[in-house]
């Protein structure tokens, strides 16, 4: 995905999303909290590393294919998150372009990654990376609007049921010395190598249980 980096730093394409970011940000849900000074420059920064973190996502993912030997279900994860900006789904071609449509493709692989672990979990105890972009995904999603997000997560739900075969995951040989390895050594090792939003602390993110309903 070599064009990720030319296209966020692209000005006309920053300047596009920032408009469109100066009538979102007061229509965020109000658990999402912003800065007061310059909420969508805020915003936008937070988008262009969310997009910018899944080229790095992708190198760990393949490295991690060839390091402990995964590639039978680890690999068609990453073609389909390649996939997602390599040929885009007709309904986010058709609908954004430039950076708005690297937004929503960049969403769609981190939701990828995001129900892929959370389904392994299940199933074996362990995700297949150490990420959790819970938080960050319902950032985007709201940023996205609820029926465009909505449909990607669509999406994202037929992909996941198309790549993880619990049946036959369970009976993988790569995937249980996959799992006995992390149970054997956990994380400790590995865990600097994976991307994270951990940078963007100017944009929070409060549940129920984080911060009482202000209106």
């Amino acid at each position: 995905m070599p064009t990720i980096t030319a296209v966020t730093q692209d000005e006309h394409q920053r300047l596009a999303l920032t408009h469109y970011l100066d009538g979102k940000a007061p229509q965020l849900h109000r658990n999402i909290c912003l800065p007061d000074a310059a909420p969508s420059q805020t915003l936008l920064q937070f988008l262009v590393h969310y997009v910018e973190r899944i080229a790095d996502t992708v190198e760990a993912l393949s490295e991690l294919t060839e390091t402990v030997e995964t590639c039978a279900f680890a690999k068609p994860l990453v073609r389909m998150i390649e996939g997602y900006f390599l040929s885009p789904p007709e309904y986010i071609s058709q609908t954004h372009t430039g950076l708005r449509a690297l937004v929503d493709e960049a969403y769609l692989a981190h939701r990828l990654i995001e129900e892929f672990n959370d389904r392994l979990t299940m199933a074996c105890g362990i995700p297949l990376i150490p990420m959790d972009m819970t938080k960050a995904n319902l950032v985007v999603h709201d940023i996205l609007g609820d029926a465009f997000a909505n449909e990607l997560d669509l999406a994202v739900s037929y992909n996941v049921d198309v790549l993880f075969n619990e049946k036959a995951m369970m009976q993988n040989d790569e995937l249980k010395a996959y799992v006995d390895m992390r149970n054997r050594i956990g994380w400790k090792d590995d865990i600097q190598q994976w991307p994270s939003l951990s940078g963007d602390a100017s944009i929070f993110l409060f549940f129920s249980q984080d911060k009482p309903q202000l209106h």
